[in-house]
């Protein structure tokens, strides 16, 4: 692993430094003191005049004089900023196609825009700047995406709208894959959805009851996909701006408890983005700040997903499944 020699310059004082690479951070060495700077804190950075600014949630750090190293010091830390920001996102598999260009996209009414990486994957696009801005888009929910001479637009079903541009040769070939598997995705997603709802009892088996409870003291229950992949699932229920969610993924222990002030609709589809974005991952949904703080990866996951970060936000707690659970439950959704 190569160490970069440099100079630090963090909060007005320059000092003489050596700086390492690593696959979840870089470590900063000057004289008795080393710094360590996971991804996870990392919400931009920038090689201006050979100069590297590194912005945190903590503050700003410059790192300079690495003379012919700078460039090449730049490459590995996006690099591997990029191979971490990707698994955040949790994905699977090689992407399918690469390209660069600029990006712009709109989410709860603010716009985002800038430079990044465009991969597409079977199932989903990825925006992958050098920021705390790159984002998964899933295809199961997204609208037929759209070319207007070099830009690529593709919006989803809860209202955010994605554009890539500037892909140069790249654009028509990176749209026809782009169409090609948006329509498959939502038709292996569409038909697995169907599937589930018509066979959702039988696949319950003897958590049936569960079901059936919540139902009846519920306004409405609706079921959800992780994956279209595996036979994982889960099921909620909504009443007074309340929701109950059962996880049917084998070892689930408790109900999932949410208070929300949005309408139904909008919570539903939040929360049916939130469970497919973490896919295996559920712990990231209803795990605490201090295992948060614990797994960097997943505060970056959580950044990296306004439908996370709101599912999270709407958490009241969970009920155990135990004998007081009916009675638990009642007192939650009446309350």
């Amino acid at each position: 692993m190569k160490k970069y020699q440099c100079v630090l310059t963090a909060g007005g004082i320059e000092s003489e430094a050596a700086v390492l690479v690593g696959e979840e951070g870089i470590e900063i060495s000057a004289g008795k003191r080393t710094i360590y700077v996971d991804f996870s804190s990392v919400l931009d950075f920038r090689l201006i005049n050979y100069h590297f600014h590194l912005y945190t949630k903590e503050g700003e750090t410059v790192l300079s004089k690495m003379g012919l190293d700078t460039e090449g010091f730049f490459e590995n830390f996006w690099l591997a900023f990029d191979a971490r920001t990707r698994r955040s996102l949790f994905l699977k598999s090689a992407a399918e196609r690469e390209s660069e260009g600029d990006y712009t996209y709109t989410e709860d009414g603010k716009t985002y825009n800038g430079k990044a990486k465009v991969s597409l994957f079977e199932d989903c696009l990825c925006l992958l700047p050098h920021n705390i801005g790159a984002r998964r888009i899933p295809l199961c929910f997204a609208d037929k995406p759209a070319i207007n001479g070099y830009q690529l637009t593709v919006n989803l079903d809860t209202g955010e709208s994605y554009t890539v541009a500037r892909l140069g040769h790249d654009t028509l070939p990176f749209f026809e894959k782009l169409e090609a598997f948006r329509n498959n995705s939502t038709a292996r997603w569409n038909s697995a959805h169907a599937e589930l709802e018509k066979n959702i009892i039988g696949r319950l088996g003897e958590l049936a009851p569960r079901y059936e409870f919540i139902k009846q003291n519920c306004d409405r229950v609706f079921c959800g996909l992780f994956s279209p992949d595996n036979d994982a699932f889960w099921f909620a229920g909504i009443k007074n701006n309340k929701a109950a969610a059962e996880l049917i993924i084998g070892e689930s222990a408790a109900t999932y408890l949410y208070e929300f002030s949005v309408p139904d609709v909008r919570f539903e589809a939040d929360m049916r983005h939130a469970y497919e974005a973490v896919n295996a991952n559920r712990e990231v949904i209803y795990a605490d700040e201090q295992t948060v703080a614990a797994k960097p990866l997943y505060q970056m996951a959580i950044d990296r997903s306004s439908h996370v970060r709101f599912l999270r936000g709407c958490s009241a707690g969970r009920i155990i499944h135990n004998a007081a659970w009916q009675k638990n439950m009642l007192e939650f959704l009446q309350n």
